[in-house]
């Protein structure tokens, strides 16, 4: 396991993106970002998405042109949900498959709690972005539309070079 620190930005609206290295993402009135790092490699892992009352945590991947990553993952994760006694439903929703799953947590004053929780995958030309969302966007139609519109906002940087499927891409600060 390796220690990630957060580093916050509140973006304006504008049309145009801001370029996280894999990921570009669209610059949003009120969104805050959190990239997140890797200390050990100083390389960019994913990022946290803050909008309105939610959040999503986007990890992107290498895979190869010829195999879909989500339904593994989407399977697997069930499945490790199942061993934890959560109990998860896969709907579909914008993106095709999701998980949806309420699961406990504890929040800031350490008392026990029940979160609710949203899994998407999305297979991109030899790329796999994994997305996991928390908060209203979980429970509240309007929310989940909401957030929906910004992670179809999302672009992905996937490069020329070879890699191996599962790689994970490299998110850098941006300028």
């Amino acid at each position: 396991m390796t220690a990630e620190s957060n580093e916050s930005h509140v973006l304006p609206a504008s049309d145009e993106l801001l370029d996280l290295g894999a990921l570009q993402v669209p610059r949003v009135e009120g969104i805050e970002i959190r990239l997140n790092i890797d200390h050990e490699s100083m390389q960019g892992t994913s990022a946290d998405l803050v909008y309105g009352s939610s959040m999503a945590h986007v990890q992107v991947f290498a895979r190869a042109k010829d195999e879909l990553l989500w339904p593994q993952t989407r399977d697997g994760l069930v499945a490790g949900l199942s061993e934890q006694g959560v109990a998860s439903e896969i709907v579909i929703g914008r993106f095709g498959s999701e998980v949806r799953c309420t699961m406990p947590a504890t929040d800031f004053d350490g008392n026990n709690i029940l979160q609710s929780a949203r899994f998407i995958g999305i297979d991109g030309d030899r790329w796999f972005m994994r997305i996991a969302i928390s908060g209203s966007a979980t429970v509240d139609a309007a929310e989940i539309a909401a957030f929906d519109e910004l992670i179809a906002g999302l672009e992905v940087v996937r490069g020329d070079e070879a890699m191996s499927p599962g790689e994970a891409l490299v998110f850098t600060v941006p300028q």
